[in-house]
């Protein structure tokens, strides 16, 4: 795993100078995570990416790479019109059981995790099936769920973490 070490400095109001110990900073993606797949890539115009699976610890600290692992896995994506907070049923935390928006498209993505999916230019929402339920761990500023934007003639590259198992 690559470290940063850097020093923090502050300048107080009386101009004293203060050093604290060195912040360490650690690459977020756990070594020997899944390939990324790109060269699988048929598609002239949508989206494709990895749905990748985290689990364990992912903190900081030493011995961290050893606590967490990445793993590529097959699952169903589902692409829908573009979809906010108040058009989900939550179950809870990242999981709801309803989306109240036009389902466009399912793919599924391989066991390398790898999948792609053709679409017109424009904005969607990216969903993952769960067992019963319709899984999303990010939001934009907008209250937009898991947003992508397809632009015309151009292939977006969309990674999909699961990190429901995982702590950071």
């Amino acid at each position: 795993m690559k470290r940063i070490a850097r020093f923090n400095m502050l300048l107080a109001p009386g101009l004293f100078l203060l050093l604290l110990p060195p912040v360490v900073a650690q690459n977020a993606m756990a070594p020997g995570r899944p390939p990324d797949n790109h060269e699988l890539i048929t598609i002239k115009q949508g989206i494709w990416g990895n749905v990748w699976l985290w689990q364990g610890d992912f903190m900081p600290g030493p011995g961290s790479a050893k606590r967490g692992k990445v793993t590529a896995v097959c699952r169903e994506v589902r692409i829908y019109k573009p979809t906010s907070m108040n058009m989900l049923e939550p179950l809870g935390g990242t999981n709801f059981t309803k989306v109240r928006s036009k389902l466009v498209k399912k793919v599924k993505s391989g066991k390398n995790g790898f999948f792609q999916v053709s679409l017109p230019p424009g904005q969607y929402s990216v969903f993952v099936k769960e067992d019963s339920t319709l899984y999303a761990n990010w939001f934009d500023g907008q209250g937009n769920v898991l947003p992508v934007t397809v632009v015309k003639d151009s292939v977006t590259n969309f990674q999909i973490n699961l990190t429901y198992g995982a702590v950071f």
